[in-house]
């Protein structure tokens, strides 16, 4: 898989990631650090704060998948990729997050919590 072409990806990726089976491993992902946050620490940052094991091993995030409930507070850094990420993994069943703030998706997509909510009404 092309990295540099999916590193936008990358945090709903990982967020997904924690509720499969086994490790997840996004190899090479160091360009993470210098987006609008620190995507890496933020990324292993809010799934450790909701029950999720994350860690960064040089350029590589791991993820291990999880099925317990993961419940708590994540910071979004105001990165719109980390809120939209926590916000996609919120709407499984066995998972209640709160995010710091809910603006920042508007600067890259206006109607998400929209269309999110709009996407779980129809499964």
């Amino acid at each position: 898989m092309e990295i540099p072409s999916l590193v936008d990806e990358i945090p709903v990726l990982a967020a997904l990631a924690s509720r499969a089976d086994g490790e997840t491993v996004f190899r090479s992902v160091g360009e993470l650090r210098v987006k609008e946050s620190d995507r890496l620490a933020a990324i292993t940052k809010s799934l450790g704060a909701i029950g999720g094991d994350a860690w960064v091993d040089g350029e590589d995030l791991h993820v291990r998948g999880c099925e317990g409930f993961y419940s708590g507070k994540v910071d979004t850094a105001l990165d719109h990729r980390i809120a939209m990420a926590f916000a996609s993994l919120n709407v499984h069943p066995s998972v209640d997050l709160q995010l710091s703030e809910d603006r920042s998706p508007g600067v890259s997509y206006p109607s998400f919590f929209q269309d999110l909510t709009r996407v779980v009404q129809r499964a």
